[in-house]
C-alpha cells in the first residue's frame, strides 16, 4: 500500500510544533516587554517633567495665597486703626469744644480705644504746635515735639485733605522703638487745625505676622514700604545691612517688579542677599502703601520632587527586573491564570452588579453565613458605628420599620423565585430614633452547584430628602392652583395658643386683608379673627387639623381696617 507521505505527515510529533510556537511567542513577548520598558521610560520622564511643573505651580499658588492672606490681615488692621483714629479725633473735638481738655479722661478714652485694637502699640495726640500732650508714655515734664515730622507738616498745611496718612517706620521719640505711624488731623471748635492723632504699629508686630507664614526652611517673607525700604523680614539676618529697617538691598528682578507698577508680580530669581534661587510673589497692599514679598526656595519645594525622582528611578529599575523575571516565568503563569479564571469571574460578576446599581451604600449579603458587610460611610450617615451595627443581615433587618418588614420579605422572596429585580423603598431607623426612607436594590451574584443563590450584592440609597421635596412640590402645586385667592401657609403645630405661625402669604392676602407680608409672617391666622368670629366653624377646623384632615368652612374674618369679611376657607394639612 503506497505511503505517499500521508502517514509521515500524520505521525509528525505535535510537541515539536508546540515548542516552536511557544518559542516564537516568547520572542514576541520579549520584544513587547522591551517596548514596554521603553514606553515606561518615556512615560516616566514625562511624568517627572509634569511633576516638576506641578511643584512649581503649587509653589507659585502657595506664595500668592500667603501674600494675599497677609494683605487682607494688614488691610483689615489698617481699617480698624483708621476707624479708631476717627473716634479719637471726634472725642478730641468734643473735649476742646466744651469746658476744656480733661487730660485724665481723654487718656482713659485713648487707652480704651487702644485696647479694642490689639495690633496697636500706642495712641498719642499732639497739639497745634506739635507738642505731644496725650497718650501712653507721655511725660509733660519732658516735652516731645512732632513739629518737624512729615505727617504733622502735611496735616497742618493741607486742611482741605482729611486723609489717613501711613508712613514708613520711624523711631518714636516717646517709645524709642521703630513703629509705623497712622495719623489723622483733628480740628478745634473754630474748625481750624488743632493737632494730629497718631496710632502706631510696632515693627515687631509685623514680624510676628510674617513669622506665621509657611515658607519652608529657606524661604523668605519681607514687608517693604512705599519706597521699597525694608520694614521687616523673616528670617532675621543678624549683622547684615540687608536686615536694617529701611534697607534697599534687593535683586535687579525685585527692582524691576517694583518698577512695573502692577499690583502683583510673580517672578523667579536668585536673592540679592544670599543668592538662593526662589519663586517670588510681590503684592502691593490696597489700604496701606506697602509691599509684601513671599519667596519660596526652589530647593525646598522641589525636595519632595527629588525624592519622587529617586523613587521613580527605583521603580523603573524594578519594573525592568520584574518584566524580565515575568518573561522567564511566563509558562507557569499561564497555568496559574487558568486556575484563577473562575475566581476572577466570580469577583467580576459581583462588582459588575455593584457598578450597575451605583449608589450611596454598597452591601453584600452572604446568604449562607448571614454576614452582610456594608459601606461604613452609609452606616455612619445613619449615626451607627461599627460597634453599634454589626455587619449581619439580622442586624440590618432589626432597623426596618415594622410596617415595611412584610413588604421587604415578600419583595425578596418574589425576586428569588424568579420575579423582577429586588427593589423596594422602605423606612430604616437611624441611631437617633428617626426613620429615613431608603431605596434598597440588589441582585444575586453567586449560586452554588445546584443553582441556589449564595450571595447577593446591592446598594442602599437615602431618598428621604427626595421624598420631602416631592411633598414640597405637591404643596407648591396646590398654592399655584389657588393663586388668585388668598393663600396662607402655616406651620402644622401647635393647635393650642398661640397657634401655628404663618410662614407664607401671597399677594392676594395683602390685597384683601390690608396686612403686609411682614406683618403676617410669624403671626398666626388668629390675627384675622374678631369679636363676631363664630367659634363653631373654628372648632371644626381645629378638630380636622388635629386628625390631619383637609377641611372647608366659612368664617367671619376682619381686615386690618376692621371691616368684616366672610371667608371661604379651604385648609390642607
Amino acid at each position: 500500500m503506497p505511503n505517499d507521505g500521508y502517514f509521515d505527515a500524520v505521525t509528525t510529533p505535535p510537541s515539536r510544533q508546540d515548542v516552536t510556537k511557544k518559542k516564537r511567542f516568547l520572542r514576541n513577548l520579549l520584544v513587547t516587554l522591551l517596548g514596554a520598558n521603553l514606553a515606561f521610560a518615556v512615560v516616566t520622564g514625562w511624568s517627572l517633567y509634569r511633576s516638576y511643573q506641578n511643584h512649581e505651580a503649587k509653589a507659585q499658588a502657595h506664595a500668592q495665597r500667603m501674600a494675599e492672606i497677609f494683605e487682607r490681615t494688614l488691610d483689615l488692621a489698617a481699617q480698624k486703626i483708621d476707624l479708631t483714629l476717627h473716634m479719637a479725633a471726634d472725642a478730641m473735638q468734643r473735649e476742646t469744644a466744651g469746658k476744656g481738655l480733661d487730660e485724665k479722661s481723654m487718656n482713659s478714652h485713648l487707652d480704651a480705644l487702644q485696647s479694642r485694637v490689639p495690633e496697636l502699640d500706642a495712641i498719642r495726640v499732639c497739639d497745634a504746635d506739635g507738642v505731644v500732650i496725650l497718650g501712653q508714655g507721655v511725660d509733660k515734664s519732658k516735652p516731645v515735639s512732632w513739629a518737624d515730622r512729615k505727617p504733622f507738616i502735611f496735616h497742618r498745611d493741607h486742611p482741605q485733605e482729611d486723609v489717613l496718612l501711613v508712613q514708613k517706620p520711624i523711631k518714636g521719640r516717646v517709645s524709642g522703638k521703630y513703629a509705623i505711624p497712622f495719623t489723622r488731623r483733628y480740628n478745634g471748635p473754630d474748625g481750624q487745625f488743632a493737632g494730629i492723632i497718631a496710632a502706631t504699629i510696632d515693627v515687631a508686630y509685623l514680624r510676628k505676622l510674617v513669622e506665621g507664614v509657611d515658607i519652608g526652611p529657606n524661604g523668605m517673607v519681607l514687608v517693604r514700604d512705599q519706597d521699597y525700604g525694608l520694614i521687616t523680614r523673616v528670617p532675621n539676618l543678624e549683622g547684615s545691612p540687608a536686615n536694617q529697617v529701611g534697607s534697599k538691598v534687593v535683586s535687579d528682578a525685585a527692582l524691576a517688579a517694583e518698577a512695573s507698577g502692577k499690583k502683583s508680580v510673580l517672578y523667579q530669581a536668585p536673592s540679592g542677599v544670599d543668592g538662593v534661587y526662589r519663586t517670588v510673589f510681590m503684592q502691593r497692599l490696597d489700604y496701606v502703601a506697602f509691599f509684601v514679598i513671599v519667596a519660596l526656595a526652589s530647593k525646598d519645594y522641589l525636595a519632595s520632587g527629588c525624592e519622587e525622582l529617586y523613587w521613580t528611578l527605583a521603580v523603573a529599575l524594578l519594573f525592568g527586573a520584574v518584566t524580565f523575571a515575568a518573561w522567564r516565568r511566563l509558562r507557569t503563569t499561564l497555568d496559574e491564570t487558568s486556575r484563577l479564571e473562575t475566581e476572577v469571574q466570580g469577583h467580576e460578576a459581583r462588582w459588575r452588579a455593584a457598578v450597575d446599581i451605583l449608589g450611596e451604600g454598597l452591601w453584600e449579603w452572604d446568604m449562607v453565613t448571614g454576614e452582610m458587610p456594608r459601606s461604613r460611610t452609609f452606616d455612619a450617615a445613619l449615626g451607627y458605628s461599627e460597634q453599634d451595627l454589626p455587619p449581619t443581615a439580622d442586624a440590618w433587618v432589626q432597623l426596618i420599620h415594622p410596617e415595611d418588614l412584610d413588604r421587604n420579605a415578600a419583595c425578596l422572596q418574589s425576586y428569588l423565585a424568579g420575579g423582577p429585580k429586588y427593589a423596594i423603598d422602605m423606612r430604616v431607623r437611624a441611631k437617633d430614633g428617626s426613620y429615613r426612607w431608603i431605596a434598597c436594590r440588589g441582585a444575586v451574584v453567586s449560586r452554588d452547584a445546584h443553582g441556589a443563590p449564595t450571595r447577593m450584592s446591592g446598594m442602599h440609597t437615602d431618598i428621604t430628602e427626595r421624598l420631602q421635596q416631592n411633598e414640597q412640590f405637591k404643596l407648591l402645586a396646590q398654592v399655584v392652583a389657588n393663586a388668585n385667592d388668598v393663600v396662607i401657609i402655616t406651620e402644622a403645630e401647635p393647635q393650642d395658643l398661640p397657634g401655628p405661625r404663618i410662614v407664607f402669604v401671597n399677594d392676594a392676602f395683602e390685597r384683601d386683608t390690608g396686612y403686609t407680608r411682614e406683618e403676617a409672617i410669624g403671626n398666626t391666622p388668629r390675627m384675622l379673627q374678631g369679636p363676631k368670629s363664630d367659634r363653631a366653624p373654628l372648632d371644626r377646623i381645629r378638630s380636622a387639623l388635629e386628625k390631619w384632615q383637609p377641611v372647608r368652612e366659612e368664617v367671619l374674618n376682619y381686615n386690618k381696617d376692621g371691616r368684616e369679611v366672610w371667608s371661604d376657607l379651604q385648609i390642607f394639612p
